[in-house]
């Protein structure tokens, strides 16, 4: 049967724009695009955004679980063909009776690493997990390592349907000559939320060990509009998407040796827009890369010491080979998937 109605939770937009916040604005826009145009969309939000026509948009009152508490009123008695929960186990985990469900997996840090992670999110999520699962008609997953560690976590969601939707980059990752940002001439890229499992640490570490006095280290991610100097190390905090295509063009490597992810956007983004990537061997960042990127041991600051001065001395080969290994993704093929019967 066609889906003729679909919900989305978007608050998430309303957010810096990285992680699940882009994954639901972007699949939400695929959606919307691809569907028959008779499809009715209704997006549910804390606060209008401009991201989306008004007209889609339902706004919810309520803070916390009182909003979902309050969508969960609003969907009996406005049943959907099909909600799709991108960010939030909570509303699967409550949902109305009959309400056919779409609940987005991106990771399973909070069993996996939960000392790396939050902890009130962490509650949450283990709180929740096994009732959305319950509960849900399909498991979206980021990756097919995603899904391997959901299943393997929580067996009983290898009975429901599951489908990986890859993230992708928009329009705008792409080499650029532009140079409107103050940046060294010569520097290598770190980008990332600061928390534990992305390993900034070891990069530090690593990047002293070359000997370049030229050469810098740029770390974007954490506080909007921070900026601090130590040495060669410029710390940038939170940058816009809008101005990362110019960031990654101008960046000799992106260095990106997570200890886990569900997906890994930023090496994506990085390949598209010409930069050389280093990353792990572990979890999905492999289904990302394919052999468009050295892949190193991410607890080993050695590896990573050893492919920095390799990737410098041969930047070009990676930077072909990523990308055409970014165009391998499709916003719009993945939207294709979940809408396929």
């Amino acid at each position: 049967m066609a889906i003729k109605s679909i919900g989305v939770d978007i608050r998430e937009v309303h957010s810096s724009g990285a992680g699940k916040s882009r994954y639901t604005e972007e699949l939400t826009r695929a959606l919307i695009k691809i569907a028959d145009k008779d499809t009715k969309f209704v997006l549910y939000t804390k606060k209008i955004t401009s991201l989306f026509p008004a007209e889609l948009q339902v706004e919810i009152p309520g803070r916390s679980i009182f909003w979902h508490l309050n969508l969960k009123r609003h969907l009996e008695k406005n049943p959907l063909d099909l909600f799709i929960a991108p960010t939030s186990y909570i509303l699967p985990a409550i949902a109305p009776k009959g309400q056919k469900i779409a609940t987005v997996v991106h990771d399973l840090i909070v069993f996996l690493h939960p000392k790396n992670h939050p902890f009130f999110p962490t509650l949450v999520e283990r709180l929740t997990l096994g009732r959305a699962i319950k509960n849900s008609n399909i498991l979206i997953t980021v990756s097919n390592n995603t899904k391997k560690d959901l299943i393997k976590i929580k067996p009983e969601a290898a009975n429901k349907k599951i489908i990986t939707l890859y993230p992708a980059v928009t329009s705008e990752f792409k080499p650029t000559k532009d140079k409107t940002i103050s940046l060294p001439d010569k520097y290598l890229l770190a980008l990332s939320t600061p928390l534990p499992r992305k390993n900034f640490k070891r990069i530090i570490e690593a990047f002293k060990k070359i000997d370049d006095p030229d050469l810098n280290l740029v770390i974007v991610g954490g506080k909007r509009g921070k900026i601090e100097a130590d040495g060669n190390i410029l710390k940038l905090g939170y940058i816009g998407h809008k101005l990362l295509p110019e960031i990654y063009s101008r960046a000799q490597i992106l260095l990106f040796p997570s200890l886990y992810e569900g997906f890994g956007i930023p090496p994506l983004e990085a390949m598209a827009c010409g930069c050389p990537v280093i990353t792990s061997k572990t979890s999905s960042l492999p289904e990302v890369v394919g052999d468009a990127a050295i892949k190193i041991d991410p607890t080993s600051t050695s590896e990573l010491v050893a492919a920095i001065k390799n990737t410098l001395k041969s930047p070009e080969k990676y930077r072909e080979k990523g990308l055409k290994q970014a165009q391998k993704f499709s916003w719009e093929e993945s939207a294709a998937k979940l809408l396929k019967p």
